[in-house]
């Protein structure tokens, strides 16, 4: 009805690292197979499946792969491939190349955005959760949690902690 084709494929990491289920063991298959676990087989095979499986004309097919192990999925179409295939003009290869750096230079900025976005409330209000805690350490008779520890580990609360201190406006503890 709309023409797809399934095809199970399975592959072992042997058959992946030697190129025969029953290849010889060797110390860099052995490595090879050690480490897929972390880097992973799947971007080798999808890139075989796109750029291998063609039509009966020989051009390049769209197409849909599945993990059944991972659910992943992948999916292409046809005008990707031919894009990346090298039959584009050379303007289109300069525009393509130009969106790569645009986008990688926003995902950078993005990142390193948040990330000391994080980076700076955790810093400050990580003081929040300290007070009481030092509080708390006092409380069951742990020596050392010191007011004046927190001071110079917070100096921007700590000066205005001893300076309402020297005032005598509010009360050290409640």
């Amino acid at each position: 009805l709309h023409n797809i084709s399934i095809v199970n494929i399975t592959v072992t990491e042997r058959c992946l690292s030697t190129g025969e289920d029953d290849g010889k063991f060797t110390f860099f298959t052995a490595a090879g197979e050690f480490l897929s676990p972390i880097y992973g087989m799947d971007s080798v095979i999808i890139n075989q499946f796109m750029y291998g499986i063609r039509g009966s004309s020989g051009s390049l097919q769209s197409g849909y792969i599945q993990n059944l192990e991972t659910k992943e999925r992948w999916g292409w179409t046809k005008q990707q491939l031919e894009s990346y295939d090298g039959n584009d003009s050379v303007a289109n290869w300069i525009l393509r190349k130009i969106g790569n750096l645009i986008m990688s230079l926003l995902a950078f900025f993005l990142v390193t955005t948040v990330t000391s976005l994080i980076v700076r409330v955790l810093t400050s209000s990580g003081v929040v959760l300290m007070f009481p805690l030092f509080s708390f350490f006092r409380s069951v008779g742990m020596r050392g949690a010191d007011e004046r520890i927190l001071a110079l580990s917070y100096p921007w609360i700590g000066s205005a902690r001893t300076a309402i201190a020297n005032r005598q406006i509010h009360p050290q503890s409640h």
